[in-house]
Protein backbone atom coordinates (compact mmCIF):
# COMPACT_ATOMS: atom_id res chain seq x y z
CA UNK A 1 0.00 0.00 0.00
CA UNK A 2 2.42 2.32 1.02
CA UNK A 3 4.82 1.69 -1.85
CA UNK A 4 1.50 2.06 -4.65
CA UNK A 5 1.38 5.32 -2.51
CA UNK A 6 5.15 6.22 -2.87
CA UNK A 7 4.84 5.53 -6.76
CA UNK A 8 1.33 7.62 -7.39
CA UNK A 9 3.40 10.48 -6.44
CA UNK A 10 6.55 10.00 -8.01
CA UNK A 11 4.67 9.57 -11.08
CA UNK A 12 3.56 13.24 -10.41
CA UNK A 13 7.28 14.30 -9.68
CA UNK A 14 6.61 14.57 -5.69
CA UNK A 15 9.09 14.73 -3.68
CA UNK A 16 8.03 12.42 -0.56
CA UNK A 17 9.16 12.56 3.08
CA UNK A 18 8.32 9.38 4.89
CA UNK A 19 7.33 9.33 8.55
CA UNK A 20 7.25 6.12 10.43
CA UNK A 21 6.07 5.30 13.63
CA UNK A 22 6.78 1.37 13.41
CA UNK A 23 9.93 1.14 10.91
CA UNK A 24 13.19 2.14 12.37
CA UNK A 25 15.46 4.96 11.10
CA UNK A 26 18.54 2.91 11.11
CA UNK A 27 17.25 0.02 9.00
CA UNK A 28 14.44 1.33 6.89
CA UNK A 29 12.30 -1.01 4.68
CA UNK A 30 13.23 -1.24 0.96
CA UNK A 31 10.39 0.36 -0.45
CA UNK A 32 11.44 3.55 1.08
CA UNK A 33 14.88 3.90 0.04
CA UNK A 34 15.78 7.21 -2.60
CA UNK A 35 13.58 9.00 -0.04
CA UNK A 36 13.44 10.96 3.37
CA UNK A 37 12.90 9.21 5.60
CA UNK A 38 12.37 8.99 9.81
CA UNK A 39 12.03 6.06 11.78
CA UNK A 40 9.92 6.17 14.90
CA UNK A 41 10.58 2.32 16.30
CA UNK A 42 7.55 2.30 17.74
CA UNK A 43 7.97 5.90 19.82
CA UNK A 44 4.73 7.70 19.71
CA UNK A 45 6.95 10.55 21.10
CA UNK A 46 9.68 10.28 18.46
CA UNK A 47 7.10 10.16 15.66
CA UNK A 48 5.18 13.48 16.60
CA UNK A 49 8.64 15.29 17.19
CA UNK A 50 9.50 13.72 13.41
CA UNK A 51 6.10 15.09 11.58
CA UNK A 52 6.65 18.26 13.12
CA UNK A 53 10.02 18.47 11.91
CA UNK A 54 9.06 18.39 8.32
CA UNK A 55 8.85 21.35 7.15
CA UNK A 56 10.02 21.51 3.48
CA UNK A 57 7.26 24.19 1.79
CA UNK A 58 8.28 22.53 -1.64
CA UNK A 59 5.96 19.86 -0.14
CA UNK A 60 2.13 19.77 -1.07
CA UNK A 61 0.15 17.80 1.53
CA UNK A 62 0.21 15.54 4.85
CA UNK A 63 -0.98 12.49 3.84
CA UNK A 64 -2.00 9.95 6.79
CA UNK A 65 -2.51 6.39 5.57
CA UNK A 66 -4.21 5.14 8.64
CA UNK A 67 -7.06 6.56 11.25
CA UNK A 68 -4.57 6.02 14.26
CA UNK A 69 -2.21 8.81 12.78
CA UNK A 70 -4.63 11.09 11.95
CA UNK A 71 -3.63 13.23 15.20
CA UNK A 72 0.07 13.69 14.43
CA UNK A 73 -0.59 14.23 10.73
CA UNK A 74 -3.28 17.32 11.61
CA UNK A 75 -0.43 18.63 13.67
CA UNK A 76 1.93 18.23 10.92
CA UNK A 77 -0.31 20.10 8.64
CA UNK A 78 -0.96 22.54 10.87
CA UNK A 79 2.74 23.47 11.59
CA UNK A 80 3.54 23.75 7.51
CA UNK A 81 -0.13 25.26 6.46
CA UNK A 82 -0.85 21.99 4.33
CA UNK A 83 -3.90 20.51 3.58
CA UNK A 84 -4.39 17.30 5.26
CA UNK A 85 -5.51 13.37 3.23
CA UNK A 86 -6.85 10.72 5.36
CA UNK A 87 -6.68 6.94 3.78
CA UNK A 88 -8.65 4.60 5.40
CA UNK A 89 -9.15 0.65 4.96
CA UNK A 90 -11.95 -0.42 6.57
CA UNK A 91 -12.53 -1.52 9.92
CA UNK A 92 -10.00 0.34 11.56
CA UNK A 93 -12.33 3.65 10.44
CA UNK A 94 -15.65 2.05 11.47
CA UNK A 95 -15.08 1.51 15.47
CA UNK A 96 -15.00 3.75 18.28
CA UNK A 97 -12.99 6.90 17.58
CA UNK A 98 -11.27 8.49 20.71
CA UNK A 99 -10.94 12.66 21.24
CA UNK A 100 -7.44 12.78 19.72
CA UNK A 101 -8.54 10.61 16.59
CA UNK A 102 -11.73 12.93 16.05
CA UNK A 103 -9.58 15.72 16.73
CA UNK A 104 -7.44 14.69 13.97
CA UNK A 105 -10.22 13.22 11.27
CA UNK A 106 -11.93 16.40 11.93
CA UNK A 107 -8.75 18.76 9.99
CA UNK A 108 -8.75 16.31 6.78
CA UNK A 109 -9.62 18.20 3.64
CA UNK A 110 -11.15 14.70 2.42
CA UNK A 111 -11.01 11.52 2.93
CA UNK A 112 -9.65 8.54 0.64
CA UNK A 113 -11.01 5.49 1.16
CA UNK A 114 -10.23 1.86 -0.39
CA UNK A 115 -14.29 1.48 -1.41
CA UNK A 116 -17.34 3.10 -1.44
CA UNK A 117 -18.80 0.46 1.29
CA UNK A 118 -15.72 1.46 3.90
CA UNK A 119 -16.46 5.81 2.68
CA UNK A 120 -20.28 4.87 3.62
CA UNK A 121 -19.59 2.68 6.32
CA UNK A 122 -17.62 5.28 8.05
CA UNK A 123 -19.86 7.98 7.50
CA UNK A 124 -22.62 5.87 8.98
CA UNK A 125 -20.51 5.38 12.09
CA UNK A 126 -19.30 8.57 12.39
CA UNK A 127 -22.31 11.58 10.97
CA UNK A 128 -20.20 13.85 12.44
CA UNK A 129 -17.65 13.62 9.38
CA UNK A 130 -20.52 13.04 6.93
CA UNK A 131 -19.88 16.54 5.27
CA UNK A 132 -15.95 15.73 4.80
CA UNK A 133 -15.37 15.10 0.87
CA UNK A 134 -14.95 11.30 0.34
CA UNK A 135 -12.92 10.17 -2.68
CA UNK A 136 -12.89 6.29 -3.55
CA UNK A 137 -9.40 5.13 -4.73
CA UNK A 138 -9.35 0.85 -5.17
CA UNK A 139 -6.41 -0.91 -4.40
CA UNK A 140 -4.64 -3.07 -7.21
CA UNK A 141 -4.25 -6.89 -7.75
CA UNK A 142 -0.86 -8.09 -7.14
CA UNK A 143 0.74 -8.45 -10.88
CA UNK A 144 0.74 -11.72 -12.45
CA UNK A 145 3.83 -14.13 -11.61
CA UNK A 146 5.26 -16.28 -14.30
CA UNK A 147 2.78 -17.26 -16.82
CA UNK A 148 -0.82 -17.01 -16.56
CA UNK A 149 -3.18 -19.01 -18.96
CA UNK A 150 -5.93 -21.36 -17.63
CA UNK A 151 -6.36 -23.05 -21.16
CA UNK A 152 -7.66 -27.00 -20.65
CA UNK A 153 -6.84 -27.75 -17.47
CA UNK A 154 -5.71 -31.37 -16.94
CA UNK A 155 -8.09 -33.86 -15.20
CA UNK A 156 -8.37 -32.99 -11.67
CA UNK A 157 -10.91 -32.74 -9.22
CA UNK A 158 -12.93 -29.34 -8.92
CA UNK A 159 -11.81 -26.93 -6.23
CA UNK A 160 -12.23 -24.05 -4.37
CA UNK A 161 -9.92 -22.16 -2.83
CA UNK A 162 -9.91 -19.07 0.19
CA UNK A 163 -6.78 -17.08 1.52
CA UNK A 164 -6.52 -15.29 4.52
CA UNK A 165 -4.99 -14.66 7.76
CA UNK A 166 -6.14 -17.55 10.58
CA UNK A 167 -6.55 -15.24 13.55
CA UNK A 168 -8.40 -12.55 14.43
CA UNK A 169 -10.36 -10.68 11.73
CA UNK A 170 -8.72 -12.93 9.05
CA UNK A 171 -11.04 -15.76 10.60
CA UNK A 172 -14.19 -13.89 9.07
CA UNK A 173 -13.32 -14.73 5.86
CA UNK A 174 -15.82 -17.64 5.76
CA UNK A 175 -13.34 -20.03 5.80
CA UNK A 176 -15.52 -22.17 8.93
CA UNK A 177 -18.86 -21.78 6.75
CA UNK A 178 -17.06 -23.14 3.75
CA UNK A 179 -16.28 -26.11 6.14
CA UNK A 180 -19.75 -26.44 6.96
CA UNK A 181 -21.23 -26.52 3.56
CA UNK A 182 -18.35 -28.75 2.18
CA UNK A 183 -20.13 -32.52 3.20
CA UNK A 184 -22.96 -30.71 0.96
CA UNK A 185 -20.96 -30.17 -2.16
CA UNK A 186 -18.64 -33.57 -1.87
CA UNK A 187 -22.03 -35.68 -1.78
CA UNK A 188 -22.98 -33.78 -5.08
CA UNK A 189 -19.27 -33.30 -6.29
CA UNK A 190 -17.65 -36.36 -5.58
CA UNK A 191 -13.73 -35.55 -4.94
CA UNK A 192 -14.35 -31.99 -4.62
CA UNK A 193 -11.58 -30.35 -3.18
CA UNK A 194 -11.90 -27.35 -0.32
CA UNK A 195 -8.02 -25.59 -0.22
CA UNK A 196 -7.23 -23.12 2.67
CA UNK A 197 -4.60 -21.19 2.93
CA UNK A 198 -3.11 -19.04 5.45
CA UNK A 199 -1.56 -18.96 8.81
CA UNK A 200 -2.09 -18.75 12.43
CA UNK A 201 -3.62 -19.78 15.85
CA UNK A 202 -7.29 -19.94 14.37
CA UNK A 203 -5.76 -23.05 12.17
CA UNK A 204 -6.33 -25.86 14.87
CA UNK A 205 -9.65 -24.77 15.09
CA UNK A 206 -10.91 -24.64 11.79
CA UNK A 207 -8.84 -28.44 11.60
CA UNK A 208 -10.54 -29.51 14.21
CA UNK A 209 -13.94 -28.52 12.91
CA UNK A 210 -12.47 -30.41 9.53
CA UNK A 211 -12.01 -33.64 11.17
CA UNK A 212 -15.77 -33.72 13.38
CA UNK A 213 -17.54 -33.00 9.80
CA UNK A 214 -15.81 -35.86 8.09
CA UNK A 215 -13.88 -34.12 5.38
CA UNK A 216 -10.62 -35.76 5.53
CA UNK A 217 -9.06 -35.58 2.23
CA UNK A 218 -11.37 -33.16 0.76
CA UNK A 219 -9.86 -30.13 2.18
CA UNK A 220 -6.28 -29.44 2.48
CA UNK A 221 -4.59 -26.94 4.67
CA UNK A 222 -1.92 -24.92 2.31
CA UNK A 223 -0.31 -22.48 5.13
CA UNK A 224 1.73 -19.65 4.71
CA UNK A 225 2.40 -19.99 1.24
CA UNK A 226 5.01 -17.66 -0.94
CA UNK A 227 3.58 -15.37 -3.62
CA UNK A 228 4.72 -18.18 -6.38
CA UNK A 229 3.40 -20.90 -4.52
CA UNK A 230 0.32 -18.17 -4.23
CA UNK A 231 -0.09 -18.60 -7.69
CA UNK A 232 0.42 -22.04 -8.75
CA UNK A 233 -2.42 -22.25 -6.14
CA UNK A 234 -4.88 -20.27 -8.27
CA UNK A 235 -3.76 -22.15 -10.91
CA UNK A 236 -4.59 -25.48 -9.92
CA UNK A 237 -8.40 -23.81 -8.28
CA UNK A 238 -11.60 -23.49 -10.34
CA UNK A 239 -13.51 -20.83 -7.85
CA UNK A 240 -12.54 -18.24 -5.03
CA UNK A 241 -14.47 -18.54 -1.98
CA UNK A 242 -15.05 -16.23 0.45
CA UNK A 243 -18.31 -15.40 1.66
CA UNK A 244 -16.41 -12.93 4.49
CA UNK A 245 -17.88 -10.21 6.85
CA UNK A 246 -16.29 -6.74 6.87
CA UNK A 247 -14.30 -6.81 4.26
CA UNK A 248 -13.11 -3.41 3.47
CA UNK A 249 -12.13 -3.64 0.09
CA UNK A 250 -11.27 -7.62 -0.43
CA UNK A 251 -8.17 -7.40 -2.60
CA UNK A 252 -8.14 -10.73 -2.41
CA UNK A 253 -11.23 -10.72 -4.89
CA UNK A 254 -9.31 -8.37 -7.33
CA UNK A 255 -6.10 -10.83 -7.21
CA UNK A 256 -8.33 -13.87 -8.11
CA UNK A 257 -10.22 -12.40 -10.96
CA UNK A 258 -7.22 -11.21 -12.40
CA UNK A 259 -6.19 -14.87 -12.40
CA UNK A 260 -9.18 -15.95 -13.99
CA UNK A 261 -11.19 -16.89 -11.18
CA UNK A 262 -14.65 -16.64 -10.54
CA UNK A 263 -15.82 -15.39 -6.90
CA UNK A 264 -18.26 -16.34 -4.05
CA UNK A 265 -18.43 -12.90 -1.74
CA UNK A 266 -20.83 -11.76 0.73
CA UNK A 267 -23.53 -9.47 -0.48
CA UNK A 268 -23.11 -7.24 2.60
CA UNK A 269 -19.81 -6.08 2.58
CA UNK A 270 -16.99 -4.26 -0.15
CA UNK A 271 -16.65 -7.70 -1.38
CA UNK A 272 -19.71 -6.96 -3.69
CA UNK A 273 -18.48 -4.22 -4.87
CA UNK A 274 -15.60 -5.77 -6.60
CA UNK A 275 -17.48 -8.58 -7.58
CA UNK A 276 -20.12 -8.11 -9.87
CA UNK A 277 -23.18 -10.68 -8.78
CA UNK A 278 -23.92 -13.04 -11.95
CA UNK A 279 -21.12 -11.35 -14.12
CA UNK A 280 -18.29 -12.16 -12.19
CA UNK A 281 -19.52 -13.82 -9.53
CA UNK A 282 -21.80 -14.57 -6.74
CA UNK A 283 -23.06 -12.84 -4.02
CA UNK A 284 -24.43 -14.90 -0.96
CA UNK A 285 -25.15 -14.00 2.67
CA UNK A 286 -22.49 -15.68 5.01
CA UNK A 287 -25.32 -16.71 7.27
CA UNK A 288 -26.93 -18.64 5.09
CA UNK A 289 -25.31 -21.91 4.71
CA UNK A 290 -28.10 -22.98 1.74
CA UNK A 291 -26.70 -20.09 -0.30
CA UNK A 292 -22.97 -21.02 0.48
CA UNK A 293 -23.39 -24.87 -0.56
CA UNK A 294 -26.02 -23.72 -3.89
CA UNK A 295 -22.99 -21.13 -4.96
CA UNK A 296 -20.52 -23.64 -4.61
CA UNK A 297 -22.21 -26.28 -6.11
CA UNK A 298 -23.38 -23.84 -8.89
CA UNK A 299 -19.41 -22.78 -9.80
CA UNK A 300 -18.11 -26.33 -9.13
CA UNK A 301 -20.33 -28.32 -10.86
CA UNK A 302 -20.62 -26.11 -14.11
CA UNK A 303 -17.42 -25.26 -15.32
CA UNK A 304 -17.97 -23.70 -18.52
CA UNK A 305 -20.28 -20.93 -16.57
CA UNK A 306 -17.62 -21.16 -14.17
CA UNK A 307 -15.04 -20.59 -17.12
CA UNK A 308 -17.24 -17.52 -18.74
CA UNK A 309 -17.69 -16.26 -14.83
CA UNK A 310 -13.60 -16.33 -14.91
CA UNK A 311 -12.80 -14.39 -17.55
CA UNK A 312 -15.32 -11.58 -17.24
CA UNK A 313 -13.66 -11.07 -14.13
CA UNK A 314 -10.17 -11.12 -15.60
CA UNK A 315 -11.40 -8.32 -17.57
CA UNK A 316 -12.41 -6.73 -14.96
CA UNK A 317 -10.00 -6.78 -12.83
CA UNK A 318 -7.99 -5.70 -16.25
CA UNK A 319 -10.05 -2.75 -16.11
CA UNK A 320 -10.24 -1.21 -12.78
CA UNK A 321 -7.77 -2.92 -10.58
CA UNK A 322 -4.63 -2.83 -11.94
CA UNK A 323 -1.30 -0.82 -10.74
CA UNK A 324 -1.39 1.66 -13.14
CA UNK A 325 -5.52 2.92 -12.50
CA UNK A 326 -4.49 2.86 -8.80
CA UNK A 327 -1.64 5.62 -9.78
CA UNK A 328 -4.00 7.34 -11.60
CA UNK A 329 -6.41 7.91 -9.82
CA UNK A 330 -4.74 8.92 -6.86
CA UNK A 331 -2.45 11.43 -8.25
CA UNK A 332 -5.87 12.53 -9.82
CA UNK A 333 -6.99 12.54 -6.40
CA UNK A 334 -3.70 14.44 -5.08
CA UNK A 335 -3.73 16.81 -7.57
CA UNK A 336 -7.34 17.55 -6.84
CA UNK A 337 -6.82 18.06 -2.93
CA UNK A 338 -3.09 19.13 -3.35
CA UNK A 339 -2.65 23.07 -3.23
CA UNK A 340 -4.28 25.84 -1.53
CA UNK A 341 -4.36 26.91 2.13
CA UNK A 342 -5.82 23.63 4.48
Amino acid sequence: MNRLILDAAEARGEPVTVVSLQDHGASPAPHWSGHGFHGSGGSRLRFLASALGVRDPGRALVLATHAGLAPVARAAAIVRRAPLLLFLHGVEAWGQQGVLDRWGIAGSRALVTNSRFTLEEFRRSHPRFATLPGEVCHLPARPLGGVDSRGTPAPRPPRAIVVGRLWGRGLLKGQAQLLDAWPGVVRRIPGAELWIVGEGDGRAGLEERARALGLGSSVRFLGFVSDAALDAAYRSCDVYAMPSRGEGFGLVFAEAMARGLPCIASRFDAGSEVVVDGETGIHVDPDDPAEILGSLLRLLGDREAARSMGEAGRRRAGEHFTVERFRSRLGEILAKYGGGEP
